[in-house]
């Protein structure tokens, strides 16, 4: 065993930073993809959240909100 820690903190890296990092630019790319955007609009995300990863994919977020094909339209009713 390493007295310094070395393999929580890279399990802890791992486990609450990378995963969760590459989790969220896989959603925001697909949903780039999937969205209605020209094909100039697509490329321009697409480098910024090639350039600056995860100040771009949040960027994204919360310029674009909900995905595509989600709707608000009457969030009371429940689908059962």
């Amino acid at each position: 065993m390493n007295p310094d820690g070395g393999v929580f903190w890279s399990l802890f890296f791992l486990s609450f930073i990378f995963i969760p990092l590459i989790c969220l630019w896989g959603f925001v790319l697909v949903d780039l993809f999937q969205r209605h955007l020209s094909g100039w609009a697509k490329v321009a995300w697409l480098l910024a959240i090639l350039v600056f990863p995860f100040l771009g994919a949040l960027i994204y977020l919360l310029a674009h909100g909900q995905p595509e094909g989600a709707s608000n339209a009457n969030p009371g009713q429940t689908y059962l």
